[in-house]
């Protein structure tokens, strides 16, 4: 319906009533929006509340670039554990350092360089790449689960709509140009859907692949996480330890025992095993033949382990990637060397020291250094 002045009528422009705002009655009257608000693409978008922000920062943690920037992070972090020395490794070159470095000591231990691994900027980029990786794999793992137990979806009816396709024609019946499509496909390891539309009509067959593809991608992003977590445990309620035992001598698993010892930042000392061995014999066999004439093929310890105090002795044999393994507690054998035998006598020709003393090899031909005090 069109409303339309009658003939006698006559509108001004500048009438008054023309500003005159003509609505409805009960219609309620609404404030313009305000300029500076948000009008579209053009204007300046509304501030996120707080669990949209939390959103938006929890999706920019767990996209795999930030992981990809973390794990970046954390490989330059540690550059400087292997630099600076390290309380936990050597606090004598600690010592050292902070006597040779006076004015630059005091920052290296306000910020954690004597003990890169325990910092906390250190554990904060660790913790971060660890929930990162975390929210990258779960939801995928969870598609992965939904899309492997769906069947391959149905060809489209319209094969023009694919980026690929093509088309021929066989005389052979329905059923058995299905079976042939079905059996060419599984050759190439797809998973197959065979779809009758109806009795006697088309029949679709449809496959898909790349399921193995992504389960190798996810498996190698879980084989990460373990690694982390296990370095992670192992830092922290772990230690790693080194000793040299002279054959025909012992070692029993305490501190005092262990030339370097090197404990997890919550290690207690009263977890280690109450194990010990005695080195009954060693054996090494060298190339002697070659440009390789010296070096050792082979080497091996014989032990004589009692697992606890008051336990039948029982032998093993560590070698090289065998290691000797006693209630958690992993013993490897990490090298050789010779320990001469050394006697000292007075001025008068008394005897002050005698025995094996290790001496340490400086290289593959075993030039060793040793101390006699």
């Amino acid at each position: 319906m069109a409303l339309r002045p009658s003939s006698d009528t006559t509108t001004e422009r500048d009438d008054p009533a023309l500003d005159t705002d003509v609505r409805p009655e009960g219609h309620a009257s609404q404030a313009a929006p305000d300029a500076s608000a948000w009008s579209g693409r053009g204007g300046a978008a509304p501030a996120l509340k707080p669990v949209e922000f939390s959103r938006w920062i929890w999706r920019q943690l767990t996209s795999m670039r930030t992981a990809l920037i973390l794990l970046l992070l954390l490989a330059i972090a540690a550059i400087p554990g292997s630099i600076v020395p390290q309380e936990r490794v050597d606090p004598s070159a600690v010592f050292l350092f902070k006597d040779d470095h006076p004015r630059l000591a005091p920052l290296f231990e306000r910020i954690g360089m004597f003990d890169v691994y325990s910092s906390i900027w250190f554990s904060a980029i660790y913790l971060l790449l660890m929930v990162s990786l975390l929210g990258c794999i779960v939801p995928r793992l969870r598609v992965y689960a939904r899309a492997v137990r769906r069947l391959p979806p149905k060809a489209p009816r319209h094969l023009s709509r694919l980026t690929a396709y093509d088309t021929w024609t066989t005389d052979e019946p329905v059923d058995v140009a299905a079976e042939r499509a079905r059996s060419l496909l599984r050759s190439a390891r797809c998973r197959v859907r065979v779809l009758d539309e109806a009795p006697g009509g088309d029949v679709v067959v449809s496959a898909e692949k790349g399921y193995l593809r992504e389960a190798g991608n996810l498996l190698f992003h879980c084989a990460v996480v373990a690694v982390l977590v296990g370095v992670a445990v192992t830092g922290l309620l772990g230690f790693k330890g080194s000793a040299s035992v002279i054959a025909g001598q012992g070692f029993s698993n305490t501190v005092i025992q262990y030339d370097e010892f090197t404990p997890g930042a919550s290690f207690d000392e009263a977890a280690l095993s109450p194990f010990n061995f005695t080195v009954d014999d060693f054996d090494v066999r060298w190339e002697r033949e070659g440009a390789g004439r010296g070096t050792p093929i082979e080497f091996d310890a014989n032990l004589s382990v009692t697992d606890e105090p008051g336990a039948t002795p029982r032998e093993y044999d560590l070698r090289v990637n065998h290691p000797l393994k006693v209630d958690g507690t992993s013993v490897f054998l990490v090298g050789h060397g010779y320990a001469p035998r050394v006697t000292v006598r007075d001025g008068n020709g008394n005897v002050a020291f005698s025995g094996p003393v290790v001496f340490l090899p400086q290289d593959g031909s075993f030039v060793s250094y040793g101390v006699v005090k």
